[in-house]
């Protein structure tokens, strides 16, 4: 049968046809005028198809050719049939169109062994099939596939880095980098009972890339500690800003592949996964200049899977250059998963693969694994002498399926260590002292106290006081001990020019928080307590204007107050003793109102210049574990520590509070306006002195009584009074006729006392409960009336007794 013809017609070079643009299927041939300008594909005769080279028709051959189909013979010369040309399957195996030996594929472990063609192939080497690795490593994730990468080229891998004689470097690298995507995990050496991968890239071996260390993190550092580097440690000196110019990091970095991609110098932000996103600045820092330093950002799943598929996973090997760059030391890497710690170290990391996931070399891959968190801790090893430890690498990685839709947290961080044991050992030390010293003060205050007050046993209340005396003083004694560690830390750290102090970690200043906070809580105890004493004491304000009597004999006939019982005796008694203007009494109450909250600095401006100097000027930034010295937003990516915020707090707070406190005394006080000197005057012009009792026998005294003797009085009589007391030729204001003195603290005596609550007692006790009908009825309200016209002239006669005024001490305000 002849199947009909098919012309393709092209128009062809001047040089000739060329048949390469054109192929015939099976069961056609070309035809050729070999240099004319037309190629025709010809139908073959039935039962013929096309020959190897496409231009002739030969008969075919049966399909079960356990061999490669030829159809030239040796000499070269066309058959008309394909014959089947069967390889010896000891030494060779078919290939494309001949024979290929199996010997440069094959790899063995015994030279000895013979060479034979088995059908047991991986990664394009032919093994044989006693391997005691498996070839298809378990990637480490929650649902276990079978890893493409895995299970094409781990067997060959190993096979080719296996024996030191015939040691493929590449290979050994892309074993390593198999083993490291693996997380170093256990899994994959289920069928190594003799441990030949772990004793392959130990550090002993020199021939291939060493992965694991054959000790501990903790037992790193204890040998460390004790032997050093060769008897050397590291020293970090700080020169220029901060910088440490003996100390440089270098690396040595490998594609997925094994491949070598470059060694040199190691930026350290390169780590900083955040650093992919364009929109994130990327921090300027540099390592070893005992900065912490500290960088976090939040991206999608699916935006960590675009920049994996598109980005080359890059290994690294970390050293640290020392002594003036003359030795090399490996650098540690602690790497372990999420919520997983882990002691074990090694040497090899990466921060992203997607390749350990993937079913085919085409398909995309299941999950990713990223670094979740990256860390380089410095150790302290050595205050006098500036010597750290070896820098660690803390790795600590995080993994997603590809259909996931959530964000993920990323950070890098730069931690320098150091043991705070000793400074907290300072701290309770000192506290323990101070806190000593308290508890003999408030033993002395209770003390004090109960003279005051008039107690001669020690009862619950005298316990309870000194417990009350106590919370009062122990807050005091953190606060001082806390702002002085504090102010010590800041000041070194920041002023330092070799390492010889870091700035705590926030764990380990979390002893120092709970402390303020306890300081906190006992002195708002404290306050509360004072506000409520200060509700309770008792006020009293001595009116020294003489009353005016038609019949002076009657000035001094005051019945005592349980025997009157006659509404008419009553009323008259207290016209007559109250027959002078309330007013300025009224008038000193009130401006005591006033004076009570006043002090010496004032609260408001203290807290806005506190707050202005920090946030507006910018000096909070000095908070930040940052080794220089400077103001601004320069050092945004390192954290503030809570040691550093309290020592430029206590700085800034106590100096605002001595220039108030300067401020008031050496100028306010003395040439704009004396509060308690102004008061005092008040009370002189208006001829009334008060007397507060703290105690039962204890209190405080201003005395007003006017040198003129009067106060209420007309404008005219005012103004001589005043006159002649600017002339001197009145009495002083003073409890005494020649002094001056006006404030002083007293202590009372007992019969004072005891007159005082004979006369108040009744009263509070008719008061204890309020009635709002009867509280201004004649015999309540006159009752009230008469007690406080008594103890207004028992005091008068009381501080006109001259033998008593030794009691009173004179204060300074």
């Amino acid at each position: 049968m002849i199947y009909s013809l098919i012309i393709i017609t092209s128009q062809m070079t001047r040089f000739g046809a060329s048949s390469s643009n054109c192929r015939c299927d099976q069961n056609f041939y070309f035809e050729t005028n070999y240099g004319g300008i037309s190629v025709s594909c010809l139908g073959c005769n039935t039962g013929q198809i096309q020959s190897l080279d496409g231009y002739r028709c030969v008969n075919p051959l049966e399909p079960d050719c356990p061999g490669i189909k030829l159809d030239i013979d040796e000499s070269g010369l066309p058959l008309d049939s394909f014959r089947c040309l069967e390889c010896n399957s000891t030494t060779s195996r078919p290939g494309e169109n001949s024979c290929q030996s199996c010997r440069p594929f094959i790899f063995a472990e015994n030279d000895n062994q013979d060479i034979t063609c088995d059908n047991f192939e991986s990664g394009g080497f032919v093994f044989f099939e006693n391997s005691n690795i498996p070839n298809n490593l378990n990637s480490n994730f929650p649902n276990p596939t079978e890893s493409w990468l895995f299970k094409e080229f781990s067997l060959a891998a190993y096979r080719m880095c296996q024996i030191a004689e015939r040691r493929n470097v590449t290979a050994c690298q892309f074993l390593a980098n198999m083993w490291t995507l693996n997380l170093y995990s256990q899994d994959a050496l289920m069928n190594d009972p003799d441990n030949k991968l772990v004793n392959l890239f130990s550090m002993e071996n020199q021939t291939a890339p060493w992965l694991i260390y054959p000790i501990g993190l903790n037992e790193y550092k204890n040998q460390y500690s004790s032997n050093g580097i060769d008897s050397q440690f590291l020293t970090l000196k700080l020169t220029g800003k901060c910088a440490n110019s003996q100390l440089e990091l270098i690396t040595v970095e490998h594609d997925l592949w094994g491949g070598f991609k470059r060694a040199g110098p190691f930026d350290i932000t390169n780590l900083q996964l955040c650093n992919f996103n364009q929109r994130l600045n990327q921090p300027n820092s540099a390592p070893f200049t005992i900065t912490n330093l500290f960088t976090k950002c939040t991206v999608s799943i699916q935006r960590l899977f675009e920049f994996s598929d598109s980005t080359e996973t890059i290994f690294y090997d970390l050293y640290l250059k020392f002594g003036n760059g003359s030795q090399v030391l490996p650098l540690p890497v602690n790497i372990k998963q999420v919520n997983q710690p882990s002691n074990s170290i090694y040497r090899r990391f990466f921060l992203f693969e997607t390749a350990s996931s993937k079913k085919s070399q085409e398909s995309k891959s299941d999950y990713i694994r990223f670094a979740k968190s990256v860390k380089l801790i410095i150790n302290h090893l050595n205050r006098d002498q500036a010597q750290i430890y070896p820098p660690i690498i803390e790795i600590e990685y995080d993994f997603a399926k590809r259909d996931e839709q959530r964000m993920v947290d990323l950070s890098f961080e730069i931690k320098y260590l150091m043991d705070t044991q000793s400074y907290q050992q300072t701290f309770f030390i000192v506290f323990g002292i101070l806190a000593g010293l308290a508890f003999l003060w408030s033993i002395i205050r209770t003390w004090n106290w109960n003279q005051r007050a008039a107690r001669i046993i020690l009862d619950l209340v005298s316990i309870f006081k000194f417990f009350m005396f106590l919370i009062g003083s122990i807050p005091n004694c953190i606060i001082l001990v806390l702002s002085g560690l504090s102010i010590f830390w800041f000041i070194i750290f920041k002023s330092q020019t070799s390492a010889a102090l870091f700035a705590p970690q926030p764990d380990q200043e979390k002893i120092f928080a709970t402390f303020l906070i306890i300081a906190f809580v006992l002195k708002l105890l404290d306050l509360l307590y004072l506000t409520l004493l200060q509700t309770s004491y008792d006020i009293f304000f001595i009116d020294w204007e003489k009353a005016r009597y038609d019949d002076k004999s009657e000035k001094n006939v005051l019945p005592p107050i349980n025997s009157l019982n006659d509404n008419f005796v009553l009323k008259q008694q207290v016209e007559k003793q109250n027959s002078i203007s309330c007013w300025r009494t009224i008038l000193i109450a009130n401006k005591w109102n006033t004076f009570q909250t006043m002090r010496k600095t004032s609260t408001a401006i203290q807290m806005i210049l506190v707050i202005f100097f920090l946030k507006v000027l910018g000096f909070e930034s000095y908070a930040r574990t940052d080794c220089e010295f400077k103001k601004g937003d320069n050092s945004e990516y390192a954290p503030y520590s809570f040691i550093l915020r309290v020592g430029i707090g206590s700085i800034i707070f106590i100096g605002v509070e001595l220039l108030q406190i300067l401020f008031y005394t050496l100028f306010y006080s003395r040439c704009i306006q004396d509060e308690i000197g102004n008061f005092a005057d008040f009370c002189s012009v208006s001829n009334i002195s008060v007397l507060l009792l703290t105690h039962s026998r204890f209190g405080y005294y201003i005395h007003g009584r006017s040198p003129t003797g009067i106060s209420d009085t007309s404008f005219f009589n005012l103004k001589q009074g005043l006159s002649k007391e600017e002339s001197d030729l009145t009495f002083k204001r003073g409890l005494e006729m020649s002094s001056d003195h006006q404030i002083f603290s007293a202590i009372f005596p007992i019969k004072l006392v005891k007159e005082y609550s004979k006369i108040m007692t009744p009263i509070i006790m008719n008061s204890s409960r309020f009635d709002s009908k009867d509280t201004f009825s004649i015999n309540k309200f006159d009752n009230k009336m008469l007690a406080y016209t008594q103890l207004n002239n028992f005091f008068k006669d009381f501080l006109n007794n001259v033998r008593l005024k030794f009691i009173f001490v004179y204060c300074e305000f």
